[in-house]
């Protein structure tokens, strides 16, 4: 049995996911505040292509700044151990990423620079605190794919349809989100990809 101060501090989505080039498939969102503030949030997609699926994971750990505290992200096939896997951990200097590749275990060590922020105060809108139209949130966050800091910027729109409307801006991309109350994503549209949340 679940404690139920547990199930307070956590909320569940399903979704539909539709990728740029046909892909299509179901994902899983779980997301858990933390006792001490901040929040964990878990995806499950399950992708399928022309007859083949891949499972893709993903956990970020967020302290009530919005500080990243730990990060994994891994595919292979459904059910079985991933194939592919970041785990990274941060601290005072940085980022230090773990890739395992079949296994394969290879370290690597990413520095921030002290003056460069990483508190990514979006991370904390409508779980923690309710920003106000117009506020901006600019940030380094980390990319367990390039294993690099990017610089990322998020502005609350406003009300929207569903929720509320959060515009990011990263690698001169731009991507919207709807997120309800909670901060739980209701709609998410970035770089190709389209989540929308089942009823």
């Amino acid at each position: 049995m679940i404690p139920l101060a547990l199930v307070l501090l956590q909320t569940t989505a399903n979704y539909r996911v539709t990728l740029d080039g046909g892909a299509e498939g179901t994902a899983r969102l779980t997301q858990t505040r933390r006792p001490e503030g901040g929040k964990t949030v878990r995806l499950v997609a399950t992708l399928r292509r022309q007859g083949s699926s891949v499972e893709v994971r993903s956990e970020s750990t967020f302290d009530a700044q919005g500080s990243p505290l730990r990060k994994v992200q891994g595919y292979g096939p459904p059910g079985k151990p991933p194939l592919h896997e970041t785990i990274v951990t941060f601290d005072a200097q940085g980022a230090h990423a773990v890739v395992r590749e079949r296994g394969v275990p290879k370290a690597t060590d990413v520095p921030l620079a002290p003056k460069l922020v990483r508190a990514n105060a979006a991370e904390t809108w409508f779980v923690l605190v309710k920003p106000s139209p117009g506020d901006v949130a600019k940030a380094w966050t980390f990319d367990p794919d390039a294993l690099e800091w990017v610089p990322n910027q998020t502005t609350y729109v406003g009300p929207a349809k569903g929720g509320h409307l959060l515009r990011t801006v990263r690698r001169e991309k731009t991507g919207e989100t709807i997120v309800d109350d909670a901060g739980l994503p209701v709609q998410v549209e970035e770089g190709g990809m389209k989540l929308e949340r089942k009823p």
